[in-house]
């Protein structure tokens, strides 16, 4: 399996209003999937070994090159359903091996500007519109995955005003254990850092 990974950076704190202008993706030179003679700027892509966990293959991408773990990563969908249906059935179709996971980041976020030395942070609806005029600007699994992320992004937040604020604000699950009321392992002295408190005010200050 073979994941590709979408290290997206929020550029302002407006995060209950999405705007493709807002974030930004680290894109890196490496040799295109179908030459390994031709260089593009791609996301990062990475083989994962059958007993590796892909999730924490992307985070560790992050930590190796930062030192740094990010927040979280979420996998994002690159097929509908219907797409996966007309796979299953049809004998020509190779099985999907491949899958998209987003770490997001804060613009300037303490710890992760060493990310600019492998590659540089574009703008998601540039990256997204070359795409869709001029594919041949980058690699065909890296358009594809611009284009259902930007999509992924949209969709969740319409659906969920707080999504974006939850998923580039909200502290890792393993932090808010001590840092959270309704946790069982809750620390009376963090309760001001509980994420439902934490949240508000990011947005009120």
């Amino acid at each position: 399996m073979e994941i590709v990974i979408a290290v997206v950076q929020m550029q302002n704190t407006n995060a209950y209003e999405f705007s493709g202008d807002g974030f930004e993706v680290l894109l890196v030179n490496e040799p295109c999937s179908s030459s390994r003679h031709e260089v593009r700027m791609q996301l990062p892509r990475y083989h994962v070994p059958s007993n590796s966990d892909p999730a924490e293959t992307a985070l560790s991408f992050v930590h190796y090159h930062c030192g740094k773990w990010p927040r979280r990563t979420f996998e994002v969908p690159l097929w509908d359903d219907n797409e996966l249906t007309e796979q299953n059935k049809s004998s020509h179709i190779a099985p999907v091996q491949l899958s998209l996971y987003c770490i997001p980041l804060i613009e300037n976020e303490d710890g992760f500007a060493k990310l600019t030395k492998i590659g540089h942070f574009e703008a998601l609806s540039s990256v997204s519109k070359h795409c869709q005029v001029d594919a041949n600007c980058f690699s065909v699994d890296t358009c594809h995955c611009i284009l259902q992320l930007e999509r992924w992004l949209h969709d969740r937040q319409c659906k969920d005003a707080n999504f974006l604020a939850r998923f580039f604000f909200l502290s890792a699950a393993k932090v808010r254990i001590r840092e959270c009321a309704h946790n069982p392992a809750y620390e009376h002295d963090y309760s001001s850092l509980c994420h439902k408190y934490k949240i508000l005010e990011i947005f009120q200050n």
